[in-house]
């Protein structure tokens, strides 16, 4: 059994992880912030600097809970936001990319609320036709899954970036996976390094990378529907009262 091409094969894998974790600390600290669940307390209220004319407002996500309060998830209202604010700056969505487990949080509950959403597949994509948005987004978004995307199993918070995959980035590459090796026959002992020499850079100063972070991995309840009942007043005019 060759054992040194294990653990070098072992440690090429390693590198190649690493490069993927580090491009996507990369998108989540150049990216557009659209969202950050941070910003909604334990509370179902809104921090401080999140309540109209902050300097958060509109940072913080809108989903609701089952009793209508703010519980850090992404309302379909909040993705749509996302796809423009792409568009805002003249870049097309391409692709959303989450952590597996997040996924089927969104398949569950409906990823985008009344839009054609196909069962989990090998293909993973999302049609999001003129038909289905009343023309809001005319193109097909490609769901990519990765571990390699922040997921805080802990407090069950994840972060979800939206892209344009030709406007995202660069990879600098001066040295592949590259191996040296020397030995010390005196002490029979066998040396080697694995190296690459690799950088990431982002365009645009992060204008084509929508992120959404430190969202709750939580059920999203749409907006409970409200009508107004008329009660008769002592005159005969009806008194509006909105009821849930």
């Amino acid at each position: 059994c060759d054992v040194i091409g294990i653990l070098v094969r072992k440690a090429g894998q390693a590198m190649a992880r690493y490069l993927e974790e580090w491009i996507f600390r990369e998108f989540q600290r150049h990216g557009r912030v659209a969202f950050d669940g941070s910003y909604v307390l334990d509370s179902g209220q809104l921090h401080d600097d999140a309540q109209q004319g902050g300097p958060a407002e509109g940072i913080a996500p809108r989903g609701l809970d089952y009793n209508g309060k703010y519980n850090g998830t992404l309302s379909v209202e909040d993705i749509m936001d996302m796809f423009i604010g792409l568009m805002v700056y003249g870049f097309q969505p391409t692709d959303v990319l989450m952590h597996p487990l997040v996924w089927p949080l969104f398949a569950k509950q409906e990823l985008l609320g009344n839009l054609a959403t196909p069962a989990i597949g090998s293909s993973m994509t999302l049609p999001i036709r003129p038909s289905d948005v009343q023309g809001r987004l005319p193109q097909g978004i490609t769901i990519q899954l990765t571990p390699f995307i922040p997921f805080d199993r802990t407090s069950k918070r994840y972060t979800m970036f939206i892209v344009d995959r030709d406007n995202i980035g660069v990879l600098l590459e001066k040295d592949d996976i590259t191996t040296e090796e020397w030995r010390d026959p005196m002490r029979d002992i066998r040396n080697i390094k694995v190296f690459a020499r690799k950088g990431v850079g982002i365009l645009y100063n992060g204008l084509g990378i929508q992120v959404a972070k430190n969202i709750r991995w939580a059920k999203a309840w749409p907006l409970p529907e409200r009508m107004r009942v008329f009660e008769a007043g002592s005159e005969g005019f009806g008194h509006p009262k909105d009821t849930v």
